[in-house]
C-alpha cells in the first residue's frame, strides 16, 4: 500500500524549484521531469543581497506562498463527499411528491354554493355581492372577451358595474354542472354556461354560450375565486365574436 501511494504521488504531481532569486513574492517554477512530478514545495527564499544562508520569510512574503497542499487522503475524500452532497441534493427533486387530489365533501358544497352567488352577482350586477365571491388578494385576476382585470375593486368596477349593469337591462347566467377538482387549501373548476341578456340600449335579445375556468383559495376557512377565465364557444360558419 505505501508502495502504491509512492508510485501514484510520483506519477501524477509536478516538482517546483525557484527561479532565480525567489525575492519576489516567493515565485514558483514548474520542471517537468517526464511522467514524475510531486507536490508543490515552498520556495527557499533569501534577503535581498544574501545567496548565503536562508532567511526566515517577512509577512509579505508569507501571504504570497501558497500553504501545503492537502494529502491524498484529504483529497480523495473530500471527493467522496462532494459527489455524496450533489447526489443528496438532487434526490429530493427527483422524489418529490405530488400533491394528491382530495374528496372533501364540505369543501366541494362551499364551492358549488360560491358558483350559486357568482351567477347570481352576475343576474343582479351585484357587486357587493361579487365583493363576498372574491378573494381581496391583489393577486385575484378575471380574464374575459372584454378585458382583464387585477384585484376586486377593478373587477367589480369594470365586469359587474360596467359590463353587466351599463351594458344589459336584465341578464341570466346559467352554469353548468361544474367539475371542480380540489387540492387542500385550492382548488378548480371547469364548466360550460349559456348567458341570455336584454340590451339597455334599444331592448333587443342577446344571448351567448361559452365555457370558463375558476380558480378557488381557502383564506381563513372561507372559499374564494382568485381567478376566472372564460370565452365563447367557438365560432362556426360566418359567425364571429
Amino acid at each position: 500500500m505505501a508502495a502504491f501511494a509512492t508510485n501514484l504521488k510520483e506519477a501524477h504531481m509536478p516538482t517546483v524549484t525557484t527561479c532565480g532569486r525567489v525575492g519576489r513574492a516567493g515565485a514558483l517554477c514548474l520542471r517537468n521531469m517526464g511522467h514524475r512530478r510531486s507536490f508543490f514545495e515552498l520556495p527557499t527564499i533569501h534577503p535581498a543581497g544574501d545567496q548565503g544562508a536562508p532567511a526566515m520569510p517577512s509577512s509579505r512574503n508569507l501571504l504570497s506562498v501558497a500553504p501545503n497542499p492537502p494529502s491524498l487522503i484529504s483529497r480523495i475524500a473530500s471527493s467522496i463527499f462532494l459527489c455524496a452532497l450533489m447526489t443528496s441534493a438532487c434526490i429530493p427533486l427527483a422524489s418529490r411528491p405530488a400533491l394528491a387530489q382530495s374528496s372533501d365533501p364540505a369543501a366541494i358544497a362551499s364551492i358549488q354554493n360560491l358558483l350559486t352567488e357568482y351567477a347570481t352577482a352576475v343576474d343582479r350586477a351585484d357587486t357587493a355581492l361579487a365583493t363576498q365571491v372574491w378573494s381581496h388578494s391583489p393577486d385575484a385576476s378575471f380574464i374575459n372577451p372584454a378585458g382583464h382585470e387585477h384585484g376586486v375593486a377593478q373587477i367589480t368596477d369594470e365586469f359587474y358595474r360596467h359590463l353587466m349593469g351599463d351594458t344589459f337591462s336584465e341578464r341570466t347566467l346559467s352554469i353548468h354542472p361544474a367539475a371542480i377538482h380540489l387540492y387542500g387549501d385550492t382548488a378548480w373548476s371547469e364548466f360550460d354556461w349559456d348567458f341570455h341578456a336584454k340590451l339597455r340600449s334599444n331592448g333587443a335579445a342577446f344571448e351567448s354560450q361559452g365555457r370558463e375556468t375558476q380558480i378557488y383559495r381557502k383564506d381563513n376557512g372561507q372559499w374564494h375565486i382568485m381567478h376566472v377565465h372564460y370565452s365563447p364557444m367557438p365560432a362556426t360558419g360566418n359567425a364571429r365574436f
